[in-house]
């Protein structure tokens, strides 16, 4: 009797362990349909500022800042919660370290903090966004992270490593937003009228930019983190249902035999009372 108790209790633990599952994948699936939205107009801004800035520099290239630093601030974004399979252990792969050039890494998301101490990288810790929501915050807080490490250490060339989704796939980004500008032939025949000097113009452009890619990213970022815990809790649902059905059986047919050998009990009792 108590081995069925045991097998009553475990179906229903593991019917309670579903439905949160089943929850949590619901809500994954709502945020990551509305974060595509985002994401589409978060692109299209992007791309507007980018193109803005080619022709800025098409007629004013004196305004870009001449040299790279050999320093290296690298922006890891992961994930704040967990149940989206290796979502952060593909990213802390992508620092090199070596005893010439040791990067400053900044990571978002406790999940990735918590594996980028396993395997013994330094990095400045910043909570990380759960819903499209808490993306302007913790863009805030990474900026913030930025200016003091470029305070510190002085200018360094940014690069961020993040999930991206495109509605399809989900792969591995690597991006250094601000080392690809360079002065291009000029579409226009003028150049943009401006009330402020050219450099002190570019360096209000290029924090627009940073924003609006910063934005992009954890847009994109959380879209990923979504589908791959859609596609992670799945999996797991799809593995308690096959658990479930085995030990229903398992119940049945206890059950069935513990039926039978009551029956037995009756039968015995009552052919002995027939035989007294």
């Amino acid at each position: 009797m108590s081995t069925l108790a045991q097998h009553k209790r475990h179906l229903g633990a593991l019917r309670d362990i579903r439905d949160i599952m089943a929850a949590l994948k619901n809500i994954s699936l709502i945020e990551s349909q509305r974060l595509r939205r985002f994401l589409e107009s978060q692109q299209r801004v992007v791309a507007g500022i980018e193109l803005a800035m080619g022709d800025f520099l098409a007629h004013y290239p004196q305004a870009l800042p001449g040299g790279d630093s050999d320093r290296e601030i690298i922006l890891l974004v992961g994930s704040e919660r967990g149940f989206c399979g290796d979502f952060n252990e593909t990213l802390h792969l992508q620092v090199k370290i070596t005893p010439v050039a040791q990067p400053l890494v900044i990571s978002v998301g406790e999940k990735l903090g918590g594996k980028l101490e396993e395997v013994q990288i330094s990095a400045e810790l910043v909570a990380g966004p759960t819903t499209a929501e808490d993306v302007p915050g913790v863009i805030l807080a990474v900026v913030e992270k930025l200016r003091a490490i470029s305070a510190r250490n002085g200018p360094a060339q940014l690069t961020i490593v993040h999930h991206h989704y495109d509605g399809h796939n989900i792969e591995l980004s690597r991006r250094q937003p601000f080392r690809d500008f360079s002065p291009a032939a000029a579409r226009r025949a003028y150049p943009p009228l401006l009330n402020v000097p050219p450099e002190a113009f570019f360096q209000e452009l290029l924090d627009h930019y940073l924003f609006a890619v910063l934005h992009d990213v954890f847009y994109s970022s959380l879209a990923a983190e979504h589908q791959q815990r859609l596609q992670h809790l799945q999996g797991a649902i799809e593995h308690i249902d096959k658990q479930g059905a085995a030990l229903t059986r398992r119940y049945n047919s206890l059950r069935q035999e513990l039926i039978t050998e009551e029956i037995e009990l009756i039968v015995l009792s009552a052919g002995a009372l027939l035989q007294d």
